[in-house]
């Protein structure tokens, strides 16, 4: 089971929580994987006063390779000649993510298709590949069909899947939207904004949703309106991922 479950506490404030464990290929099981990612201080400018924080599940080296390549990239726009192309606020940060999840799908679908065939994607949407200056077309049903289903991110492909089931949170406090929190779904190419006042993604979502569910159910609008109590509001992110712990 992996989880990221995140609470809104109020217009600036919320937290996440993750638990640890990993099935390493679906075959053994780590307690010791860190699902959560700072993003802000040095890869962001200091007058921006943003704050943003990046939890995933799936597949943890994608991760990894996301924010590692998100920060250099920050880096380059926090310089003077990206200056004005720099992020304002969370929800830019979250497109900055999905351009570079497609980046690190694309490079991962490339190295597989290259290690099975020599293939890569404009190879397969051009139906043909080139080799000692000589142009071959991609004739075999076999091989077209298998290349185009990894293309496609269709079949069973045990190497991708891990990738594609990777699901992202990202939450973050800027001067112009204040607390926000997004859902990130790869495959799909989605930034969703979390609107419900909590976020929970992984193979205990379920769980995790019901507990943070019936938490804001049973406060009334004017409750809801105000804030919750960061004690209370980090107690109830303990039980849901407790919750989903022992359910899932």
């Amino acid at each position: 089971m992996s989880i990221v479950n995140v609470l809104k506490f109020n217009e600036n404030a919320g937290a996440m929580i993750s638990d640890e464990e990993y099935w390493v290929w679906g075959r053994r099981k780590s307690f010791f994987t860190d699902h959560i990612y700072r993003i802000g201080g040095s890869s962001l400018p200091a007058e921006s006063d943003m704050e943003l924080v990046y939890g995933g599940t799936g597949h943890p080296p994608f991760h990894y390779e996301l924010i590692d390549h998100l920060r250099k990239r920050l880096d380059t726009l926090s310089a003077a000649d990206g200056y004005e192309k720099r992020p304002t606020n969370t929800e830019n940060v979250g497109y900055l993510l999905l351009e570079e999840a497609q980046k690190a799908i694309q490079r991962r679908v490339n190295d597989h298709l290259s290690f099975l065939y020599g293939l890569t994607i404009d190879d397969v949407n051009r139906g043909s590949f080139e080799s000692s200056g000589k142009q071959y077309d991609i004739k075999q049903p076999k091989i077209k069909d298998d290349v185009t289903k990894i293309v496609l991110q269709q079949g069973k492909n045990e190497l991708l899947k891990p990738l594609y089931k990777s699901r992202g949170v990202l939450m973050g406090l800027d001067r112009e939207i204040g607390f926000s929190c997004y859902y990130l779904n790869y495959d799909k190419s989605v930034l969703a904004f979390s609107s419900g006042g909590f976020e929970a993604v992984g193979s205990g979502k379920y769980a995790s949703g019901i507990v943070l569910g019936q938490y804001l159910n049973n406060r009334n609008l004017a409750e809801r309106r105000r804030g919750i109590d960061p004690v209370e509001g980090v107690f109830t992110l303990f039980l849901s991922a407790l919750t989903a712990a022992e359910s899932f």
